[in-house]
């Protein structure tokens, strides 16, 4: 308990990036051990408080899952009790850090390796419908006026044009807060000038109409912000507000750094690094898994598949019936606010929309 409450208190009052790598003798979750007795909440729940309370995460690591064995042959145990975590000024300051879970050797604990690795990345910026949109109050007019507009064809092939033929309509709104973050900082300086002339003359009332102006733009902008990461990470179990920024910047990072492939290592243990050699054996291995382009098509043989694993003739009908209005509703209706807008209208309308589809 004495680690919990130096380590808590580090976290509440040092803005500095920081991380504490080692030995914590301790589980997140249940799921954090195999072998041995249950594992209850009651031991585990103070690390998890302390982690949450002072602003705490895990790194994501690669190499071995678990991280401490007691190397037993008749009643083997595996946990996860070394780790590190840091606070979310040191996630966004070494965002290139590399973490990986080392073999244990003789130990029975895995030593944990930090490495800041520079690799140079190139990125396909792709279209993604930031939720943010629908508070401007032109998106739903343009949606509209395109969406109205007829398409010939089978319903699945409408909707499909129609959101596509939507891309380039909503990507000029994406654009307006093309660095947002210079904008939140513009938006600063000029309510820090507005006050500054207000103080000259607290009565004045152009001077407190601009403050209010100024006011309400940047709130505007921290909230937009904030709406975007929080998406972009995708946590939903956060509620906004203006001190989790930090947080969903580190976590983005955090998540955008495990989208690459730093290291490989191969079936004959030969480990590559750099990025030439790592695409050439991932090249090489579905080569041979998958094979190469024939210059025609083999016939199939009917004969093999059907002597193979084949569906009943119940589970094959279940995949062709009818599908129900009722389920394409439940199914738009259970996807997370940070999904997809939340929708707002009622099954009537839903069901006069699908019509006109």
């Amino acid at each position: 308990m004495n680690l919990w409450h130096e380590l808590e208190t580090i976290g509440q009052g040092v803005q500095n990036p920081w991380i504490v790598v080692g030995d914590y003798n301790n589980v997140l979750n249940s799921n954090d051990r195999v072998g041995g007795n249950p594992v209850h909440e009651n031991k585990y729940k103070d690390l998890v408080e302390m982690m949450k309370r002072s602003g705490l995460f895990e790194a994501n690591t690669k190499g071995s899952y678990y991280t401490w064995t007691n190397k037993s042959t008749s009643n083997p145990i595996y946990s996860i009790i070394d780790r590190m975590i840091g606070n979310s000024e040191w996630f966004q300051t070494f965002n290139d850090a590399n973490t990986e879970v080392l073999l244990p050797g003789i130990s029975d604990h895995a030593p944990i390796r930090v490495r800041i690795v520079k690799q140079e990345v190139q990125k396909r910026y792709l279209f993604k419908f930031l939720n943010y949109l629908t508070h401007d109050p032109t998106f739903f007019p343009l949606v509209q006026d395109s969406w109205q507009q007829e398409v010939r064809g089978s319903a699945m092939y409408s909707l499909w044009t129609k959101l596509r033929r939507l891309q380039p309509i909503l990507k000029p709104l994406t654009k307006q807060v093309t660095g947002i973050k210079i904008q939140i900082q513009q938006a600063r300086d000029s309510l820090m000038q507005a006050q500054t002339r207000l103080q000259q003359d607290l009565f004045y009332s152009r001077a407190i109409d601009q403050v209010k102006i100024c006011t309400e733009q940047l709130g505007k902008l921290n909230q937009m912000e904030e709406t975007m990461l929080k998406q972009k990470a995708k946590i939903d179990w956060l509620k906004l507000g203006d001190i989790n920024n930090s947080f969903f910047h580190a976590s983005i990072k955090e998540k955008n750094k495990h989208k690459g492939i730093h290291s490989m290592t191969t079936m004959d243990g030969i480990k590559f690094n750099t990025p030439e050699d790592i695409e050439n054996e991932i090249l090489m291995f579905y080569n041979k898994l998958v094979g190469t382009r024939l210059s025609r098509l083999e016939v199939i043989d009917l004969p093999a598949i059907r002597n193979g694993k084949i569906f009943s003739r119940e589970s094959a009908q279940t995949l062709i019936k009818h599908v129900e209005e009722k389920e394409v509703w439940d199914a738009l209706v259970s996807i997370g606010n940070s999904k997809a807008p939340v929708w707002m209208g009622s099954m009537p309308t839903f069901s006069k929309t699908l019509g006109r589809l």
